[in-house]
């Protein structure tokens, strides 16, 4: 009996010593544990306390079993089984706090994504809330996924997953942006070549400039038409294209008006020139004065001619050159005239020079009726038979005078109607043109609305009716009211506002463009290499 006794203390201890040893496995354990639980970066203090109490739990329940063993596997197996406890609360944690990390990285990227919609060039608000949907749907989907994982192996993939569908998102109204921008540059190529060949037309017309001058005038348009083809193609936005496009247009009708200045510089110059001559010879014909009357009323009359020609040359618009060839017409009646007074015989004189001066003055008139490349035959018709009317009343007049004075008052009278006349054709003819140029152009602009991506049917034909609306304004201003002093001049004026208009109120306006200058490409590229610190740290783990 007494050689069992060390046997039985033996077989005691042993198992004694596999219980402190399993317990202190377990505190060692359940230590290390809550170290890792401290060191997860997306967990609330809330969430750390929760694991570190389940962590405490397991722990206990571990210690009692091993506390109960009756033999040192029983121990060991007790333990064991405890620290798995421990280490599935570890991990039930860190797939917690990954899902809080991913949660967290699509949230991030939703917001970045729709801020990017948001700055995003030729694109409608209404197009932009629809791409923002889909991130937000893209981003609902995403979390799902993510909060629906039993392990954190496939988080990246959903979160991967998520961030793709939003920035498909993203460059799906991307891609309608830039067809919108190819739209408004199309547009505003086809306006400019449009505009460009119309003014060579007219500048073709023009029957005083010579075939050199023509030729420059052409140089000068084909340039002004490159240079804004080339800002349109440069340009990134369509209010930019628009912009580039209305600002060529306009270099070409600068173009276009100094090139018409010019031919009506020449052919007052070549007018003032005929009357001089026509003067000239009146003097000469004169009864009972002296040679040395005569030379001196000449050099009046050249004076007055050289004034004339120099406030032409001066002359800004075809109106101040009109006014110049009026007022040195005038100076050489008023030369010739007293002379003309100074003996009765001379009064028939008068009246023949008047007469010719009548049928003169006839006879360019209708050229010029002619000349006017937008009135009907019928139209034309009508206005030279005015002037014949007007011309046939001041012959009579003429006729019935008793005076040069009163035959040279009656001439002038007749030539200021037949010069209304042509003035009143020439606004005819441009009014038929600029509504001919009005309606071309809303038919232009409501085509580029219809081809716009992303823009609904509704706000299409909102844009189409605001179009018709200007354009109806437009030809309203053009045709003036009653107390308007309505010229060629406010004819061209209705035309650009109606075409700004337009570019303002009807093509960039429903889209209410954003003035913010964002490069898209920096923007896509930002967005696709944001990650958090944590997620690249675990990257670089998996690869080494």
């Amino acid at each position: 009996m007494y050689t069992s006794a060390p046997v039985k203390l033996t077989v005691v201890k042993s198992v004694n010593d596999a219980k402190d040893q399993a317990t202190s496995d377990l505190d060692d354990a359940a230590a290390a544990a809550k170290d890792e639980i401290d060191l997860l970066p997306n967990l609330s203090a809330e969430e750390k306390t929760a694991a570190k109490d389940a962590i405490d739990k397991a722990t206990t329940a571990a210690k009692d079993a091993v506390a109960s063993a009756s033999t040192v596997a029983d121990a060991a197996a007790a333990s064991t089984a405890g620290k798995a406890s421990v280490a599935e609360v570890v991990t039930d944690a860190t797939l917690a706090d990954a899902k809080v990390a991913a949660v967290k990285e699509l949230d991030e990227k939703a917001a970045s994504v729709k801020d990017a919609i948001d700055a995003l060039q030729n694109v409608s608000d209404a197009a932009k809330e629809t791409a923002k949907a889909a991130v937000d749907q893209a981003l609902a989907h995403a979390k799902t996924a993510v909060n629906g994982l039993n392990d954190a192996a496939n988080i990246d993939a959903a979160v991967t997953e998520g961030a793709d569908a939003m920035d498909d998102a993203l460059s799906g109204v991307q891609a309608d942006g830039d067809a919108n921008l190819v739209t408004a540059k199309g547009k505003a190529t086809s306006d400019l070549e449009g505009a460009a060949a119309a003014a060579k037309d007219t500048i073709d017309l023009l029957p005083n400039l010579s075939d050199a001058e023509k030729t420059a005038a052409k140089t000068a348009i084909d340039k002004a038409a490159a240079d804004a083809k080339t800002a349109v193609e440069a340009a990134g936005t369509v209010a930019e294209a628009s912009a580039a496009g209305a600002a060529g247009e306009s270099a070409i009708q600068t173009a276009l008006a100094d090139a018409k200045l010019a031919d009506a510089k020449l052919a007052a110059v070549k007018e003032l020139d005929e009357k001089a001559a026509s003067v000239k010879d009146a003097i000469d014909a004169l009864q009972n004065v002296s040679d040395a009357e005569k030379e001196t009323a000449k050099a009046a009359v050249d004076q007055a001619l050289a004034d004339a020609k120099t406030a032409v040359s001066g002359a800004a618009d075809a109106a101040a050159v009109a006014s110049a060839v009026t007022g040195g017409k005038q100076e050489m009646d008023d030369v010739y005239t007293p002379l003309a007074g100074q003996d009765q015989g001379n009064v028939d004189l008068a009246k023949d020079k008047a007469t010719s001066d009548l049928d003169d003055a006839a006879e360019k008139a209708k050229k010029a009726i002619d000349l006017l490349p937008n009135l009907s035959a019928e139209e034309k018709t009508a206005a030279k038979t005015a002037i014949d009317t007007a011309t046939n009343a001041a012959k009579n007049a003429v006729a019935g005078a008793s005076t040069a004075a009163g035959a040279a008052a009656a001439a002038a009278a007749g030539q200021s109607t037949v010069a209304e006349v042509v003035a009143d054709a020439t606004l005819l003819d441009a009014k038929h043109a600029a509504v001919k140029e009005l309606d071309a152009k809303a038919a232009s602009v409501k085509d580029a609305i219809d081809a716009l991506q992303n823009v609904s049917a509704a706000e299409k034909e909102t844009a189409k009716a605001a179009v018709d609306q200007v354009l109806a304004d437009a030809k309203t201003a053009m045709n003036g009211d009653a107390d308007a002093v309505i010229d060629a001049a406010a004819v061209a004026s209705a035309v650009t506002e109606g075409s700004r208009r337009w570019m303002a109120s009807t093509l960039i306006s429903p889209l209410r463009i954003r003035a913010t200058s964002i490069s898209r490409r920096t923007k896509r590229r930002r967005i696709l290499t944001r990650r958090p610190l944590w997620r690249r740290m675990r990257l670089m783990r998996c690869r080494t």
